[in-house]
């Protein structure tokens, strides 16, 4: 006999099956969190593999959990970016600074590069002779790595005091090859890996050894003097006299010399003393008004005029003060005018009229000589005297080339290109053909160089920075700083050079 239903049955079977399709729920989450967050990983730390199960989602979390601690410049790269995935790659490669030699620029520079020889291929072929890597002494008995390699297949020509030897295997640390040669490294002392020819001329790899050694020296600095101009009423305008001569001053610097295998390469300035203070050059200026000649076309007139006034002493007042007139005709100023008054006021006697004619031109000869006066003046305005003595901008000259120093590297476009060459495949692994897209984007951009300044905006640079200062300490005149955050923003936003400059083909900016 079957069991009847119930409203009690089925609330209890309805139980059960909630219950069940719960379990089989979590039982599929379950397997496939497990499946999903357990990765087997191929972990690379400077070229040592290892395969390495884990449940980290991020890159940071696997680093994390390894144990890996990355210092500023040490870079890890996942195959399947910032979150893992299965079978993915993690390499993670520490990095070691060095000094790059660019035709005569010293430019220090971190590289995760795995050798020095690697390091020197990343620079561009035509400027291989230029391009020296010097090691940092502290990475060449770097215990973490071994120490440096110069990866170079066949021997190499060690170079130290003078001595020349070859050893045989370029593959082997610098530290083990240095001490093969019984070569003992004090602190400050350098060591680069350059391209270059022996003592007969071969083409070789060269590992040189340069001693390096403090010493102090003192040296005399003259301190230029100053001229100062005063003026002086009593000279003649334009008139320079020497008051006092002057005489430069003196000072002591006390400077830190570095040698390098014995000749002075560095001088640092520890201290400066004044010895003797300079003695000003004083020149006196004159600012006095010549006196005017006096005017012979003045005088002239008035004889003239008087032989006139003479001639009609016999005529009647008016006559007498019209020839006074006349002989005022000439007079454009205020003292003419006094003139011609006189003349009117005497009419009954000629020769009072003709003396009154002649105090007139007394009056215009006055005044021709006060146009005398103006004339010079206007001509010495317009006209003025040169300065016997330049001024003196010694003292600008030393305070602009003093504000050039620090934080500078100005490349030609041809250097830049070789340090952004190598940078470009050191940082980024981009290649030659990713270079091409970015030697062409910069080229229209700034022709490659330091200090395009875009007039109708702020952009700045290399990469054309908008605003420039964005690219941090020392855009405005390192071109190293401004590289390297070129290629950081290239890499955060268009993947590489080619997608920034398939961008700027559409564009027009990037």
């Amino acid at each position: 006999m079957s069991k009847q239903w119930t409203p009690r049955t089925f609330v209890k079977h309805r139980r059960w099956r909630v219950a069940i399709a719960a379990l089989a729920t979590f039982a599929s989450c379950a397997t496939a969190f497990v499946g999903t967050t357990r990765k087997a990983i191929a972990l690379e730390v400077n070229g040592k593999t290892q395969q390495v199960v884990t449940y980290a989602s991020s890159l940071q979390e696997f680093l994390n959990e390894q144990g890996i601690d990355l210092k500023t410049h040490d870079q890890a790269i996942s195959s399947s970016g910032e979150w893992l995935s299965d079978h993915a790659v993690v390499k993670v490669r520490e990095a070691f600074q060095v000094t790059l030699n660019i035709d005569g620029h010293q430019i220090p520079y971190w590289t995760v590069a795995k050798s020095a020889s690697q390091l020197a291929s990343y620079f561009d072929n035509a400027h291989k002779d230029a391009v020296k890597i010097t090691v940092n002494i502290a990475n060449v008995y770097q215990q973490l790595t071994g120490g440096v390699v110069i990866d170079k297949p066949g021997p190499v020509t060690v170079i130290w005091d003078g001595k020349e030897s070859v050893a045989p295997d370029g593959r082997l640390p610098v530290a083990s090859i240095l001490d093969s040669k019984g070569i003992t490294l004090n602190k400050d002392d350098r060591v680069s890996v350059e391209n270059g020819t022996d003592s007969t001329g071969k083409q070789v790899t060269i590992l040189r050894v340069q001693r390096i050694t403090f010493g102090e020296i003192t040296r005399t600095i003259a301190i230029p003097f100053s001229t100062v101009k005063v003026e002086d009423p009593n000279l003649e305008e334009g008139v320079q006299q020497v008051r006092q001569a002057g005489a430069d001053g003196s000072k002591a610097e006390r400077l830190r010399v570095t040698y390098v295998d014995g000749v002075a390469d560095q001088y640092q300035l520890l201290d400066s003393t004044v010895t003797s203070q300079p003695t000003d050059e004083i020149i006196a200026v004159g600012t006095k008004k010549p006196t005017p000649p006096a005017s012979d076309s003045s005088d002239s007139g008035n004889a003239g005029n008087a032989a006139d006034s003479g001639s009609t002493g016999s005529d009647s007042s008016k006559g007498s003060s019209d020839q006074g007139q006349k002989g005022n005709s000439g007079s454009s100023d205020n003292s003419g005018d006094k003139g011609n008054s006189g003349n009117s006021g005497s009419g009954n006697d000629s020769n009072q009229g003709g003396n009154s004619g002649n105090s007139g031109n007394s009056g215009n000869s006055s005044n021709n000589g006060g146009n005398g006066g103006n004339g010079n003046s206007g001509n010495n305005g317009s006209q003025p005297d040169k300065p016997s003595n330049p001024p003196d901008n010694g003292g600008n000259n030393g305070g602009n080339n003093g504000g050039n120093s620090g934080n500078v590297l100005h490349l030609s476009p041809a250097e830049a290109q070789s340090l952004a060459r190598g940078m470009a495949r050191d940082f980024y692994g981009w290649g030659d053909d990713q270079f091409a897209c970015l030697l062409t984007l910069w080229n229209h951009e700034s022709g490659w160089r330091w200090d395009a300044d875009n007039p109708y905006s702020d952009a700045y640079g290399i990469p054309q920075a908008l605003p420039g200062w964005k690219m941090g300490e020392g855009w405005h005149d390192n071109a190293q700083v401004q590289i390297s955050w070129g290629l950081g923003y290239i890499r955060g936003r268009y993947t590489n050079p080619c997608g920034a400059w398939d961008f700027w083909q559409r564009k027009k900016w990037y």
